[in-house]
């Protein structure tokens, strides 16, 4: 996938609006997240907000990224009264790994032949 071009799956009943993004923000820097509209509401609102801002905005660090879900709940929040997207991300910074979870979408680490949630 192209840096900062993210895949859109619009009109699948089964698994709401979702978005899966990439994003290479330098040589040494990669964000990856996977948002999980919710099916009964307004998922695909949410899901493209938050990619939206995440494709745009400045990260430079994990603070960055935290700054940027907020801004996108605080929108989505002053319009619904439930959350309208799960979001799981990545950031990985050097030899560190980020994880962000908002939402009943779990992340799963792969090491050493086992796995972490």
């Amino acid at each position: 996938m192209e840096n900062g071009t993210y895949a859109q799956y619009i009109d699948n009943k089964a698994h709401g609006d979702d978005i899966i993004l990439t994003r290479v923000l330098s040589k040494y820097s990669v964000l990856d997240a996977v948002l999980d509209g919710v099916s009964m509401g307004n998922g695909k609102r949410g899901s493209q907000l938050t990619a939206e801002k995440l494709e745009r905005g400045v990260i430079e660090n994990q603070t960055h990224l935290g700054e940027i879900v907020r801004e996108a709940n605080e929108e989505l929040s002053s319009s619904a009264p439930i959350g309208e997207t799960t979001l799981t991300a990545t950031l990985k910074i050097g030899n560190k790994l980020y994880v962000l979870n908002t939402g009943d979408s779990p992340a799963y680490l792969l090491r050493n032949n086992g796995v972490i949630e």
